[in-house]
């Protein structure tokens, strides 16, 4: 191939590059309306329904191909790839009453619960990313910081251990819903912790007191199992890697 030629397009790139050869620019997006012309078993439209294609730097949409979102809170590697540290997206800020939680459907956080007054999140509360656990939703995680993050804030993590818990539902199902426990990377007040061994006996105890109180709100019960270490939580972790990759795959 000579300097400055285009290689051939194929598959999914070559589909992308026959819709966007008959758009219009218009500034950084591209847009060009389409008609079935009563052919519509190809498109999979109504007759005469209008088909758009659009083009941004990042994605191609087209209204005639139903797409799957892919969300970044849920596919972003459970580990930074460069510090091998926890990546924890933050989905309740320390202090906060209100319970969010992030909607794949939509791709939004959602307000899914108020806690009563005078109970609050101890620290800022989220989950790891490409994982998943027994109850279905991404492994959740305690993370201590400074000062309080935001909904949705992407937060680099040392993994300090896990409380292994029992969660029973209100019609009595039980299952494993363990809480990994971190602490910012870029905390000065923690930055000396490094297990969850070298954290005060007393703070883990109102933790887990935290989870036992809260879920007792919400009709469940919550029951402690064990502290653990960081290793035993990156099996955990690891674990929950796999179960999100064979749940993504089906």
């Amino acid at each position: 191939m000579k300097f400055g030629e285009q290689r051939p397009a194929s598959g999914t790139a070559a589909k992308a590059s026959s819709l966007l050869s008959n758009a219009t620019a218009f500034g950084p997006w591209t847009t060009k309306p389409a008609h079935t012309n009563g052919d519509t078993r190809d498109r999979g439209l109504e007759e005469g329904r209008r088909r758009d294609v659009y083009y941004s730097r990042f994605t191609i949409y087209d209204s005639g191909v139903p797409a799957k979102p892919r969300s970044p809170y849920l596919h972003l590697d459970a580990f930074n790839s460069e510090t091998n540290q926890l990546n924890v997206i933050v989905d309740t800020p320390k202090g906060s009453r209100n319970k969010f939680t992030f909607n794949e459907k939509f791709g939004l956080f959602k307000l899914s619960g108020v806690l009563p007054a005078g109970a609050s999140f101890p620290y800022d509360f989220g989950f790891v990313p490409s994982t998943r656990g027994e109850d279905g939703d991404p492994l959740d995680v305690l993370v201590l910081m400074d000062d309080p993050a935001f909904v949705g804030c992407l937060v680099t993590a040392r993994l300090l251990g896990v409380v292994e818990a029992e969660q029973t539902e209100r019609n009595g199902d039980t299952m494993r819903n363990d809480r990994l426990i971190a602490v910012a990377a870029d905390s000065i007040i923690h930055r000396s912790l490094k297990s969850l061994g070298t954290l005060d006996e007393n703070l883990v105890g109102q933790i887990e007191h935290f989870f036992v109180s809260y879920n007792e709100i919400k009709g469940k019960q919550f029951k402690p199992l064990g502290r653990f270490g960081p290793t035993r939580g990156r099996r955990l972790i690891e674990a929950g890697i796999k179960l999100f990759r064979s749940s993504t795959r089906k």
